[in-house]
């Protein structure tokens, strides 16, 4: 079996390789990425190159296809994150068409439903798509998600995985960069349950979809949930509670000017720090007949334990 991962050298894509790499099954694995991978392969040939380059030729007679490459990480330059994110997106997308893959996958995010205080808890795939057009993730995730949707095709299992957060030992990225600042900005009467998928158990999943599964969107999260509050606590910080209306024209502004102790967090972040967006992950369990390893607080605990954080 010959897969393609692009984003490879990524936080995902590198546990994606290490399992791909084991697999006796898989012959080849194609990479597209403009960082070279951490570790060394032998089945890997690494593309060095952005996915808004053309990139169709790689997926001659490639049997799966996984998408990873997204700016993920708050960028403030939003022309080239739209570029990456829609641009890669819609490359991949025909590509997948043009060669007939047989198994495409393409990662969403469970930000698509948007944080609401109307949401039922759990969300299933069935909900609809409520995101937060001032959030750039869930925005170009939507986005991207109706470019999947246009080139459906019957000969290509398209699979849409929409996880909630990542964490594990590897982690580093905004989500877990704002839940352990030692004061943690909240908003004043809000503390909505969250979940954690662990990194290992998010490769296992996109691994399995490379040759299993049906054509169609999955949740894909940890079971159990915690509450901010605990989270914040487990992880050494304290939470400062501020009106929703203040917090909300802080984090614009710093980030606008690039100043301040929030000027990292992402306009439309403050939404999904003060509303559930708890998703039901049971359809792809089923589909998969796969058992996670790790429940949303055991996936906080290893990063706990990998980032030395004692409480």
């Amino acid at each position: 079996m010959r897969v393609l991962v692009t984003g490879c050298s990524g936080y995902l894509g590198a546990r994606l390789l290490a399992q791909l790499q084991r697999d006796p099954e898989v012959t080849e694995i194609i990479g597209i990425d403009e960082r070279l991978p951490a570790e060394y392969h032998p089945k890997l040939t690494h593309h060095q190159q952005s996915v808004t380059q053309p990139y169709e030729r790689y997926f001659h007679e490639v049997d799966a296809a996984v998408h990873l490459a997204f700016a993920f990480q708050p960028m403030r330059d939003s022309r080239w994150c739209e570029r990456v994110n829609l641009e890669g997106s819609e490359r991949f997308l025909r590509a997948l068409i043009e060669h007939d893959v047989p198994h495409g996958v393409f990662v969403s995010s469970a930000t698509v439903y948007g944080a609401r205080p109307d949401n039922p808890i759990p969300l299933t795939e069935t909900h609809p798509l409520r995101s937060d057009p001032y959030f750039y993730l869930p925005r170009d995730k939507t986005r991207s998600e109706a470019l999947c949707n246009s080139f459906q095709k019957r000969t290509v299992a398209l699979k849409i995985l929409r996880p909630c957060i990542v964490t594990g030992p590897h982690a580093d990225h905004f989500w877990m960069n704002y839940l352990t600042r030692s004061s943690v900005p909240t908003v004043v009467g809000c503390d909505p349950l969250m979940q954690f998928l662990h990194e290992d158990d998010m490769a296992a999943v996109l691994h399995a979809m490379c040759s299993r599964g049906q054509a169609g969107v999955y949740n894909v999260a940890g079971d159990g949930t915690l509450y901010l509050s605990d989270i914040i606590e487990r992880l050494g910080g304290r939470a400062v509670s501020v009106p929703k209306w203040a917090l909300q024209k802080t984090v614009k502004t710093m980030w606008k000017y690039n100043l301040g102790h929030l000027r990292d967090l992402p306009p439309g972040m403050v939404p999904y720090i003060s509303h559930p967006w708890v998703v039901d992950s049971s359809k792809v369990k089923q589909e998969l007949n796969l058992e996670f390893q790790y429940d949303s607080c055991q996936a906080l605990s290893a990063f706990q334990v990998a980032s030395g954080i004692k409480v």
